[in-house]
């Protein structure tokens, strides 16, 4: 069986990098394809709310990474993703969220590094908790800069769905 071919759909350009890295680092032989629709934020923002013409774009969207040959359909878009229902399956969790519009502002202007001291001081804040996620695609970058802190894992979205799409092909 060849490498399966993953096409992954962006939303903001600075999603693409973070896991297209990943990729090349946890998994070179899959075929990374990638699909961007840099006016889903515009439209969301303008609609307030995620409307029945922006679910058929995601639904589109995939149709056409099938169309092209997908294994696998990843949206790294994560405000447009629908909520996971983990308390249905008998998970109680305590969360604790934090959003930083700064941080994304600073990184579609360039500045990296502001972005990743943003996400890091966040991240202190949090306190004491079992896992740190950072959920959006373009956060990822700032993982390094977070200090370790005894019985805590930070999780970056990319290194997630990347192993995750990893040991799905590799069971068949």
């Amino acid at each position: 069986m060849s490498a399966p071919r993953i096409a992954l759909v962006h939303a903001m350009p600075v999603a693409i990098e973070p896991v297209a890295y990943v990729f090349r680092e946890l998994w070179p032989q899959a075929r990374v394809t990638h699909l961007l629709d840099d006016s889903l934020p515009a439209d969301l923002t303008a609609a307030g709310s995620i409307t029945p013409a922006i679910v058929e774009r995601f639904i589109a969207m995939a149709r056409y990474c099938e169309s092209c040959g997908a294994d696998a359909v990843l949206f790294t878009c994560s405000a447009f993703g629908t909520a996971i229902d983990a308390a249905s399956r008998g998970i109680q969790l305590r969360l604790k969220t934090r959003t930083i519009p700064a941080a994304i502002a600073a990184l579609q202007k360039g500045r990296a590094a502001e972005h990743d001291q943003l996400i890091a001081a966040a991240a202190a804040e949090i306190g004491p908790c079992d896992a740190l996620v950072l959920g959006q695609f373009s956060m990822a970058r700032a993982a390094t800069g977070i200090p370790a802190t005894a019985g805590r894992k930070v999780l970056t979205s990319p290194h997630s769905v990347v192993a995750r799409l990893k040991r799905i092909f590799a069971a068949r």
